[in-house]
């Protein structure tokens, strides 16, 4: 058996135990309340990012309008000065049931 280099062994751990996914997922939720309007980051919770789209549960359809239609543009821009690196080109909101 040949051994590994130490970097590539723990690039093996990483992945096998998901500690990227969650470090990622907590800086995605991080970045989504550094964007977030006080009034509705209470209603809003980010999901995750699937090829560049960023996915917004919402717990209403009046602010999920809202944030479709009036908000989303400048969102994807905040989001991509705070955080570059989740390379977010687009938002998709849902409605939270």
């Amino acid at each position: 058996m040949q051994p590994v280099p130490l970097g590539e062994a723990l690039s093996q751990l990483i992945a096998l135990r998901g500690y990227a996914r969650m470090q990622g997922h907590s800086q995605l939720v991080s970045a989504w309340r550094q964007v977030c309007d006080e009034e509705w980051a209470s209603y809003t919770r980010a999901i995750k990012v699937q090829r560049g789209v960023l996915q917004v549960a919402v717990t209403g359809a009046p602010l999920l309008s809202q944030l479709t239609n009036f908000r989303k543009a400048d969102l994807v821009k905040q989001l991509a000065s705070v955080a570059p690196n989740l390379k977010i080109t687009d938002i998709k909101f849902k409605l939270d049931q």
